[in-house]
């Protein structure tokens, strides 16, 4: 998949001042079975947990439509992750196709009312 993904932002301030968490929506198609992934999937998750500022990753699929919902520190980390070389072999893959981002600035303050995983780390 040699093209750009498709990116939609959707930033909004949930603290005045305060570094917010940041998600990070990544979805793309393939053809290939999620039996035929298991193993290369199980050494990306491996290496994704040393991901600096990543609090946790929700592995997604449906169908032929597979991702992540990744939890960050902030849009900082986000940005070192999508630009670094574990996101760029995603993008680069020619078995993975049409990848889509949307980015949302987490709500804190509502999140944590309900009970929601904040800065929780990912057990490395």
């Amino acid at each position: 998949m040699n093209a750009s993904p498709t990116t939609t932002p959707h930033h909004t301030s949930s603290q005045k001042g305060a570094a917010t968490m940041h998600a990070v929506l990544v979805t793309f198609e393939s053809t290939a079975s999620l039996d035929e992934l298991a193993a290369p999937f199980a050494a990306y998750a491996d290496a994704v947990r040393a991901t600096p500022g990543l609090s946790s990753k929700i592995w997604l699929n449906d169908g032929t439509t597979l991702g992540a919902f990744l939890l960050f520190a902030d849009q900082a980390s986000a940005a070192r992750y999508l630009a670094g070389e574990l996101f760029t072999g995603i993008t680069t893959n020619p078995a993975f196709q049409q990848l889509r981002l949307e980015h949302f600035t987490v709500l804190d303050e509502l999140t944590a009312v309900t009970g929601g995983a904040l800065a929780v780390p990912v057990v490395a």
